[in-house]
C-alpha cells in the first residue's frame, strides 16, 4: 500500500509541473475512458458530449472517437492497434458504444445515462455464443471541483462500479476508481481547453505482487493522450 501511495502522489506532483489549462470537473468527464465512451478511468459516467462536440483518445494502443448528437446521445468506435497491423484483423476487433442521457442534474439533481459497451462491428458466431457488449448505467453528480459516479455494468465480477474525482490546481483531475473488480486509480491533466495527458495505475489491489519496474509499466501503467473540440 505504501508503494501505491508514493506512486500516486508522485503522478500528482509530476502532473503539477506541467503547465496547463483550466478546466471543469465535467469537462474532464465527457473525454474518452479506457473502454472507449465518455467517463472515468474504466468507468463510464453520467455525462455525455453535447451536440456536435467530438472527442477522441488513445490509451494503451486503443484509439478511440465519439461524437454527440442533439444533446441526448453519444456514440461511439473503439479501434485495437495493438493485436495487428492487418486490416481485417482491426476491424474484427473494432467496437461500438452508444450512450443515451435520461436525466440531467441541472434539472433533476443527478446526471443518469445509459449505454452499450463493445458493441462487435462483425456479428460472428464466436461473438454472438460469448455475449459481446455490456449494457449499463451510471449516474454522476458535480459537487464544487469533486465528483461522484456509481453505477451498475452487466458482465462484470461485482457488476456494481463507484468512483469519485477532484480537481486539484484548477487543471488536474485525481481520480479513485471500483470498476466492479478492480480499483484504479490516475489523473487527467488539462494542458489546455482541447487536450488532456492521463496517467492511470490499474488493478492496484494487486500492486503488492510487483517485482521490477517492467512488470509495472507492462501490466498496471496507462499512458493516454485525449482530445475535445
Amino acid at each position: 500500500m505504501k508503494k501505491i501511495l508514493l506512486i500516486f502522489f508522485l503522478m500528482i506532483n509530476i502532473s503539477n509541473l506541467i503547465k496547463s489549462e483550466s478546466v471543469e470537473v465535467n469537462h474532464f468527464l465527457i473525454c474518452p475512458s479506457v473502454n472507449g465512451e465518455s467517463g472515468y478511468i474504466y468507468d463510464p459516467s453520467g455525462y455525455i458530449l453535447g451536440n456536435n462536440m467530438i472527442s477522441m483518445g488513445i490509451h494503451s494502443y486503443y484509439f478511440k472517437v465519439n461524437y454527440g448528437f442533439m444533446n441526448i446521445v453519444e456514440a461511439g468506435l473503439r479501434v485495437n492497434l495493438a493485436d495487428s497491423s492487418d486490416i481485417l484483423d482491426i476491424l474484427e476487433t473494432t467496437s461500438l458504444n452508444l450512450k443515451l442521457k435520461i436525466i440531467e442534474e441541472e434539472k433533476y439533481f443527478i446526471n443518469l445515462s445509459a449505454g452499450l459497451e463493445e458493441i462487435p462491428i462483425f456479428f460472428t458466431q464466436n461473438k454472438l455464443n460469448d455475449e459481446p457488449f455490456r449494457p449499463y448505467i451510471a449516474a454522476s453528480k458535480k459537487f464544487y471541483d469533486m465528483s461522484l459516479n456509481v453505477g451498475y455494468m452487466a458482465k462484470r465480477k461485482i457488476g456494481l462500479f463507484a468512483d469519485v474525482s477532484k480537481v486539484i490546481n484548477d487543471t488536474i483531475l485525481a481520480i479513485g476508481e471500483f470498476d466492479g473488480e478492480h480499483y484504479n486509480a490516475g489523473v487527467k491533466i488539462s494542458l489546455n481547453y482541447n487536450f488532456n495527458i492521463e496517467i492511470f495505475m490499474q488493478n492496484i489491489d494487486q500492486m503488492n505482487t510487483i517485482k521490477e519496474l517492467g512488470e509495472f509499466l507492462k501490466n498496471y501503467f496507462i499512458f493516454g493522450i485525449t482530445y475535445i473540440q
